[in-house]
């Protein structure tokens, strides 16, 4: 029962704020959306990267790809940490040093 009220709570509030900007999401939807990096948006952000480039200079450059300033972050973060974008599998997550 409370997990329906939270998903109807969230389903109200993104109408809510649907109808108060037509054709634009405000901040609080935002928070409720995942970025998806295909596997050639991984390699063209880690080309990228690797010339330079930043978070907000990637979103930029390309608007059609829809990726989030955030979302790019965290790739970048993980690309820095890790040194690939790729998903972890079992046996790495297993074999960590920490």
């Amino acid at each position: 029962m409370r997990s329906f009220l939270l998903l109807s709570s969230l389903i109200f509030s993104f109408e809510f704020a649907l109808a108060q900007l037509p054709g634009q999401l405000s901040l609080q939807c935002l928070s409720t959306i995942n970025v998806i990096f295909s596997d050639e948006d991984k390699i063209l952000i880690k080309r990228s990267y690797l010339k330079r480039y930043t978070a907000k200079r990637l979103t930029d450059e390309f608007p059609q790809k829809s990726w989030t300033k955030h979302g790019v972050n965290k790739l970048l973060k993980k690309l820095r940490d890790t040194g690939t974008v790729d998903r972890a599998t079992k046996r790495s997550h297993n074999n960590r040093l920490f």
